[in-house]
This record gives C-alpha cells, sequence and structure tokens, in this order.
C-alpha cells in the first residue's frame, strides 16, 4: 500500500467514525481478532496434519511407527516455526535503573499517578540520554504479550522541564496505559506494536518470495498490516488528545501547554544547534567532555535567551502526518484551549531533576554522563580520526575556486570534505559556484536545497526539483525533504503532491527490480548488440 493509500484510507476511517469512538474501537478490535486468525489457522493446521498422520499411523499398528514419527516431526516443527515467526527481537533496554531509596520525591509522585489514573504497575524506572519520556513494554511472547514495564526518564528533558511540566508529562505518558483508556486500549496499542515489528522484519527481500510458510505470513502480514493499522492510527491519535486532557486535568491546562511547547522547541534546538556543535567539537577533539549533560544545560541555556521561542513558533506552523499519530504542537495546544498567548517563559525555580532526584541528582548525573560517554565514544573517536584524514585531503586541494582554475568534480570533492567538517551554510557558496560549472550536478543541488531548505528558505525546494528532474534516483531522499520542510510550513497540498511522486517512483522502481529478478520460459530475450571485442571481457 503506497503513501496516498494509506492516507486515502486513514481519511476515510476518520470519516466514517467521526464521532463514534466505540464503533472505532470495535473495527480496530476486528481487526486485531483477524491478525490472530492468521496464527490460530496455522495452529489448526499443524494439529490436524499432526492428528491425521497419529492416527493413520495408530490404525496401522506397528507398521505405522514411522507415520507416528512423522506427526511428532509435523508437530513440533510447526510450532517451531510458527514461534520463529511471531518471536519478535528486541534490544535490551538500558539506563540508569533509580529506585524508591534514592529518589522518593519521584516515587511519591509515581505512586500519586498510578493511584489517581489507575495505571498499570512499572517494573523498573530507568534515566536515560534521550530527550523523552515514556512507558515501554516488551513482550516476551512476541503478538501474545507477557509484558515487562519499563518507565524511561530523559536526563535531558528532566533538566529543561519544570517540576509541574514533567508530571504533566508522565500524567500524559501514564494515561495511555490506565483505566482513562481501559484494558482493551491497552491490548490493541500492545498488539499494534508487535504486528509493527513482525511487518519491518518481513520487509527484507528473502521474505517476499517461494511458498514457504515466511513467504505466505509475509504476504498475509503486507496486506493485514496497512488496514489494521489505519484503524488503530485514528484510534491512537484520538488517544493522544484524550492523554493530554488528562494531563491537564493532573497538572493544569498551562503546565501542559509549557511542556508540551518547551519540548517541541527543544527537539529543534537539539537538530539545529546542539548536534551540530557536538558534531564540530568531534573534528576537534579527540574525546568528548567528561559533562556532556552539562553541555547540554549551558548551550540550551544560550539558545532560551535568543533562540527557543524561534524554534517554538517554527513548530506551530508545522501540520499533522500520518507518519506520526502525535498530532501537530499547534493542533494539540488548541485542543488544550490555548488561545495564542507566549507558553515558552524562562524556568522560574528548581527543573524537574533538581525537585524529583533529590540528592540522587549528582550520581544520577555522573552515570548518565559516564553512559552517554559510553554510547558516543566510538563513533566520536571514528569522526574525529577522519576529520584528521579530511583535513589533510582538503589541503591538496588546489586553493583557486573558480571557473578557470578548477573543474566542477575538484570543487564537489572539496565541498563534500567541508560538509563534514563545517556547518552545511558556510559550503553554500561553493555549491553555487559547483553549479556554475555544471547546473545539473545533482550532488550540488541536493545538498544545497538540503541547506537552505533547513533554515527554512523556499528557495531550497527549487534546487530539489532540479536534481529530481536530472536524476530520477534523488526522489525519495528529495522527496523526504521536502515533506519535512512542507510539514513544517504547514503547505498540506505540496505534501501530497510529494508523496505521491514518492509513491510512483516506488511503485515503477518495486515493479523493475520484480522484473529484473524474473525469468520464465516465456520470456523474449533481444540480442545485446555487443562486439565480439566488447563481448570477450564480459565473458
Amino acid at each position: 500500500m503506497t503513501r496516498e493509500e494509506f492516507d486515502l484510507l486513514v481519511r476515510r476511517i476518520e470519516k466514517r467514525y467521526a464521532g463514534r469512538p466505540r464503533q472505532l474501537r470495535r473495527a480496530v478490535v476486528f481487526w486485531a481478532l483477524v491478525g490472530y486468525g492468521w496464527f490460530a489457522g496455522w495452529f489448526l493446521l499443524v494439529i490436524l496434519l499432526a492428528g491425521g498422520l497419529g492416527v493413520t499411523g495408530w490404525a496401522a499398528g506397528p507398521n505405522g511407527v514411522l507415520l507416528d514419527i512423522l506427526a511428532g516431526v509435523a508437530f513440533i516443527g510447526g510450532i517451531l516455526l510458527a514461534w520463529r515467526i511471531v518471536r519478535v527481537k528486541l534490544p535490551p533496554i538500558e539506563g540508569r535503573r533509580v529506585t524508591a531509596a534514592e529518589a522518593p520525591a519521584l516515587f511519591n509522585a509515581l505512586a500519586a499517578l498510578r493511584a489517581k489514573l489507575g495505571a498499570i504497575p512499572v517494573h523498573r524506572v530507568l534515566v536515560v540520554t534521550g530527550l523523552n519520556a515514556s512507558v515501554v513494554q516488551q513482550p516476551r511472547f512476541g503478538v501474545f504479550g507477557w509484558w515487562r514495564n519499563y518507565l524511561l526518564l530523559g536526563m535531558p528533558l528532566l533538566e529543561v522541564l519544570t517540576e509541574n511540566e514533567f508530571i504533566a508529562v508522565l500524567a500524559h505518558e501514564f494515561a495511555h496505559l490506565s483505566r482513562q483508556h481501559g484494558r482493551l486500549s491497552h491490548w490493541l496499542y500492545r498488539v499494534r506494536k508487535s504486528w509493527e515489528r513482525i511487518f519491518a522484519s518481513f520487509q527484507q527481500p528473502n521474505a517476499r518470495r517461494g511458498i514457504s510458510l515466511r513467504a505466505v505470513t509475509a504476504w498475509f502480514a503486507r496486506w493485514f498490516w496497512p488496514r489494521f493499522n489505519a484503524h488503530a492510527f485514528v484510534l491512537s491519535r484520538t488517544h493522544e488528545y484524550e492523554a493530554d486532557r488528562v494531563a491537564a486535568d493532573v497538572a493544569g491546562a498551562p503546565a501542559m501547554m509549557s511542556a508540551l511547547s518547551r519540548l517541541a522547541a527543544t527537539h529543534e534546538f537539539l537538530d539545529a544547534k546542539f548536534w551540530p556543535g557536538i558534531r564540530q567539537l568531534a573534528a576537534e577533539k579527540p574525546e568528548p567532555p567528561g559533562d556532556l549533560l552539562g553541555y547540554f544545560r549551558s548551550t540550551h541555556e544560550a539558545a532560551l535567551a535568543a533562540e527557543l521561542e524561534e524554534y517554538w513558533r517554527a513548530e506551530l506552523r508545522g501540520v499533522s502526518s500520518n507518519a506520526d499519530t502525535h498530532p501537530s504542537l499547534n493542533e494539540r495546544l488548541t485542543a488544550l484551549g490555548w488561545r495564542g498567548a507566549d507558553l515558552l517563559t524562562p524556568i522560574a525555580g528548581p527543573s524537574a531533576s533538581a525537585a524529583l532526584l533529590g540528592g540522587a541528582l549528582e550520581p544520577v548525573r555522573a552515570d548518565v554522563n559516564a553512559a552517554w560517554r559510553k554510547e558516543i565514544t566510538k563513533t566520536w573517536t571514528e569522526h574525529n580520526t577522519r576529520a584528521s584524514i579530511l583535513q589533510r585531503r582538503l589541503g591538496s586541494i588546489p586553493i583557486a575556486a573558480s571557473a578557470n582554475a578548477v573543474d566542477a568534480d575538484t570543487l564537489w570533492d572539496k565541498a563534500c570534505i567541508r560538509a563534514e567538517l563545517e556547518k552545511s551554510s558556510q559550503i553554500e557558496p561553493l555549491l553555487h559556484e559547483i553549479l556554475a560549472l555544471r547546473p545539473t550536478h545533482t550532488g550540488a543541488l541536493m545538498a544545497l536545497g538540503d541547506s537552505l531548505l533547513g533554515r527554512n528558505d523556499p528557495e531550497g525546494a527549487q534546487y530539489l526539483e532540479r536534481a529530481m528532474a536530472a536524476d530520477e534516483e534523488c526522489i525519495p531522499r528529495a522527496g523526504e525533504m521536502l515533506l519535512e520542510y512542507y510539514r513544517r510550513a504547514g503547505d498540506t497540498e505540496s505534501m501530497r503532491k510529494t508523496r505521491l511522486r514518492i509513491d510512483a517512483y516506488e511503485t515503477t522502481l518495486a515493479a523493475s527490480l520484480e522484473e529484473r529478478n524474473t525469468l520464465s520460459p516465456g520470456d523474449k530475450l533481444i540480442p545485446h548488440g555487443l562486439t565480439q571485442a566488447e563481448l570477450e571481457p564480459l565473458l
């Protein structure tokens, strides 16, 4: 199913079940049961096959021993094969574990939330390096569940929110797993996540051919998942609004709205300022700084004074997309009663990290810093080594950069090196020089378009269009850049047209790959037209 087909299906479901949440839940349950029915049918087939062989072997008496053995092999082998299909390999959940003895204020807040919302128990609380807070449930048996519940608290998020804002974020997450959404919704949420992982595992080429059980199940997954997912997607989006309302009831609408605003603006800050700064440091220094959280706090405070509001307003222009069940920031704030007032104000008082972790703050910071350094050390070292090599290569390229002195390929080599060492905006003049020499240079067109769109300059779209016109293989990457830009700009019509373009390219590419990977006796072969001299090296 293409993006456009999925979007149309989602819109039809939204229209069909508008104002009818109970009927929507029933539809999602129906599709979930269809998925379970597939595996139930397989188990029934295995049992019937094994039973048939077993009965035949029993009726044959001593001569049926081989059939009895085959029945056992069929039963055990079928169950094991089905288990391999539904088994979902998940990476271990890692983080700095925090206990009630270390952070009583945090656990008192969690207990109060759980009691108020009727939330499920959390087996472990982990502080992690990301800018997030989430309740993660890991199934031991794929779509059949048996769940472990982890509460992941991002240390950067604890550092940038107030205590009340952070409580609002936690209330939102707990609402997804509380009586507010009901046990049925918990089950649907978990089934959707499991099928999402199963579907992803079947996107490999070896899962698409033949008549094996895996190939047939891959076909079923590709048919079933978009339909189940579209219904579950619409339900999940309504749950996001409900969870926001629950959080507003618990912590107050102002706290929830400011938390959403600060979180969105900080995500923009990470992409625009923090990670580019980290890359620059990695190019200059052989090891990451010992206090990465301190670097994050200092750069965030500087951005708060100068640029964070700009990031927030940029997020406000964005629109929802069907790539994410979360509605856009503007839509979420509007649903909470926002009327356009400024929500991004300086934090007054202690941060959530100081208020909730208390005496454990510094030990937790130290452990998270150590984990963060461990996560990025390998990449950091590789980038630093590469930066040294690139600096030497850069020195060997002619300094002159004019049409009379250096050709487009040499300038492109220089641009590629500088792109890894500097900010993208700093190499824009060099990209313009390349395009003056070779107007259809797709690499320069893509790089310049990406750089311009990164700072919301609409001229970047023109360069990406030129790249796609020059080489259709640029369509997927350039299309994704344009989709993100149009989403941020709130241009839904351009998003729709871009998705159609990507879908058309991917459909054609898939048909081409299928044709080139298939040969049958009925295919007509045409002469290659090569001379003997051209043919001999190939032979």
